[in-house]
């Protein structure tokens, strides 16, 4: 007997059950792995499952101030509080949740709250996807909410008040080794977002976290107060920033052998974690783009006739070369900080290299002019493909 089956002994209430064959429409998308989605497997579901949010957090049997327990969304551990048993009514279809802690079960209360009851309560089960559902109450317009930050469990009114994209969509995941090391990492995209270019699960406060599912390096710079630089994130690593606040992040690929090269900015959250798991939405260009003069913008500067000045419009660091005609001049490469300018000394427009990182990092060229600041702002490259 193992220790699965002992278990579901000393809980007589909770039991094994099985699973409503999977019937699978045109419009589903294929499978991969139907031993992580209960719906589709015609095996007993003999053992605990977690159940989480598209954020990572789980439902958890947490003790409440009052001295009882409730029902919460927390960060991933993999203990009993957080594993639950489903037992599937055999008229309905419907399943009740019980806790793998107590044997206790999550309930809707008769104030419309999240309760833990000592008698099974059923929910219906309603398809959001391949991968995700949402936990509704039958007869009524309520489905189960697990808020992110973590906090209580409640309901709210479901998609016939709100709107599908309003109710929290759940994972459902057996408890063995590859799933514990998702939920611990986030790495849930597979499951909640599969197909999509990135998204994001709930991290530490005050961070802002990047994960690389690429087989490929990325280079990343953060916006905000701190290290604007660009900092290498390795395949299947993470990097980290501490920041208050939401701020946006330059995620960047090296430059392949045939000049190939992708960038892009996307909007990154303070307390959370950026998963980038296919870069479809990157923009993607070859070789190094020019500006032309009439798309780059200048400002006068009537005080120094002499020098070509660039300045750093965007939020984050940036390298600048100025070329020169006159070999002892100098083409340094220099970094500029965000809403900083530096100047070189030129008598002659000259040409200007700037990248958020040298060659990773959106390359550009442009016309450097004395007399004048350039200004380095967002950009689109001009030869994108």
């Amino acid at each position: 007997m193992d220790s699965t089956d002992s278990l579901l002994m000393n809980l007589p209430k909770v039991l094994a059950i099985e699973a409503a064959p999977y019937q699978p429409s045109r419009t589903d998308p294929v499978t991969t792995d139907p031993a992580n989605r209960w719906s589709y497997s015609q095996d007993r579901l003999h053992g605990p499952r977690f159940v989480s949010n598209r954020e990572g957090l789980v439902l958890e049997n947490s003790p409440n101030t009052g001295g009882g327990r409730s029902v919460v969304s927390s960060k991933f551990s993999g203990e009993r509080v957080q594993q639950w048993l489903f037992q599937r009514d055999s008229v309905t279809g419907h399943v009740a949740l019980a806790s793998l802690h107590d044997g206790s079960y999550l309930a809707l209360g008769p104030t419309r709250t999240i309760v833990l009851a000592d008698s099974p309560y059923h929910w219906s089960l309603e398809r959001a996807g391949a991968e995700n559902y949402h936990i509704c109450s039958p007869g009524t317009n309520l489905s189960l909410t697990a808020p992110t930050p973590p906090g209580a469990c409640s309901v709210n009114a479901g998609h016939q008040v709100l709107g599908a994209e309003a109710q929290t969509r759940f994972i459902i995941l057996k408890d063995r080794s590859g799933n514990r090391q998702a939920l611990k990492e986030g790495s849930i995209g597979r499951f909640a977002y599969p197909g999509e270019p990135v998204y994001y699960t709930y991290a530490s406060a005050s961070i802002i976290a990047v994960h690389n599912h690429l087989s490929t390096k990325l280079y990343g710079a953060v916006s905000g107060p701190g290290n604007n630089a660009q900092w290498s994130i390795n395949p299947g690593a993470e990097e980290r920033w501490v920041r208050l606040g939401d701020q946006r992040i330059h995620i960047s690929t090296p430059i392949s052998d045939t000049g190939e090269q992708s960038a892009q900015v996307y909007e990154c959250r303070s307390g959370m974690k950026l998963h980038i798991q296919n870069l479809e939405k990157q923009v993607k260009w070859h070789g190094i783009s020019f500006v032309p003069v009439d798309e780059a913008e200048y400002t006068a500067n009537p005080g120094k006739l002499n020098s070509i000045g660039v300045r750093n419009d965007l939020d984050f660091d940036i390298f600048v070369s100025v070329f020169s005609t006159i070999q002892n001049k100098g083409a340094d490469q220099y970094k500029i900080k965000p809403n900083a300018t530096k100047f070189w000394s030129r008598c002659s427009p000259e040409s200007v290299f700037v990248g958020v990182g040298s060659a990773p990092g959106s390359p550009q060229a442009y016309l450097g002019r004395p007399g004048f600041i350039l200004h380095i702002k967002d950009w689109r490259p001009s030869e994108a493909d």
